[in-house]
């Protein structure tokens, strides 16, 4: 292999894994930095960034398509206050579950509208709704009565006396095999993910939208194999073009 092809193939490994060199070199630093490693150090690391880590997985897919979401971390604490408040109500796990489920689609679908129906900036957006979503936790949390926000002043609390709360704990502090729960969800969640953008038309779709927005919407792509090219019919400027067949186009 000449140096050439030896170049082209390391900038190619490094332009579609460079996310994982940079964790790679990450952990290398805090293992130098913490005096080695320890499995129970990290599996801890791994619990406590498990929901970071989930709420990472949609940003990643907002970031593809060229937008960004600034309330994530608003919505994280309004959703979650309030999933208390309904836990410390109604003492169910299984409605705590669906209403943060339902909390947190509602508020994606403000953001949604904003952005993409009523095609406001999505900076603009997210940044005013950060700061609606989180005023609203921590005014509720201040003027709502104590016992349904756990006592705190201005931290959602769940009630321990309740009797499914140790069962619920464990949901967010058991392990398996020494793997928490949350870690596993979270591995879940990103295979899930790399599913989605990798292997169907919508996350296709995102990788269009995200290179070009206008052509990437417009763009009906009806592919007819030709040995190791499709020939694309196409509503923009790609229209009848010979592209590769690992291209993203042509599976579109």
């Amino acid at each position: 292999m000449s140096e050439k092809k030896k170049s082209e193939l390391i900038a190619q490994i490094w332009f579609q894994h460079s996310y994982i060199f940079v964790f790679i070199l990450i952990f290398i630093v805090y293992a130098v930095t913490s005096n080695g490693l320890t499995w129970g150090g990290v599996m801890n690391i791994f619990r406590h960034s498990a929901v970071i880590g989930i709420i990472a997985l949609g940003m990643g897919l907002i970031c593809l398509t060229g937008e960004i979401d600034l309330s994530v971390g608003s919505m994280l604490a309004l959703v979650g206050g309030f999933s208390v408040v309904i836990y410390n109500i109604t003492g169910n796990i299984l409605v705590t579950l669906l209403f943060a489920i339902a909390g947190g689609a509602i508020c994606g679908f403000i953001n949604g509208v904003l952005v993409g129906g009523v095609e406001m900036p999505a900076f603009i957006v997210t940044l005013a709704t950060m700061l609606i979503y989180r005023s609203i936790a921590q005014y509720v949390c201040q003027h709502i009565p104590k016992d349904l926000c756990g006592g705190g002043s201005s931290v959602y609390r769940m009630d321990t006396k309740i009797a499914s709360y140790q069962t619920f704990y464990q949901l967010g502090n058991g392990k398996i095999a020494s793997i928490p729960y949350v870690g596993i969800v979270l591995l879940i969640m990103t295979l899930l993910f790399i599913y989605i953008s990798t292997s169907t038309k919508f996350g296709k779709k995102i990788y269009a939208i995200g290179s070009n927005q206008k052509g990437g919407s417009s763009c009906r792509y009806q592919c007819q194999p030709d040995e190791d090219h499709c020939i694309c019919d196409c509503r923009s400027s790609c229209r009848n073009r010979r592209i590769p067949l690992d291209r993203n186009e042509c599976i579109l």
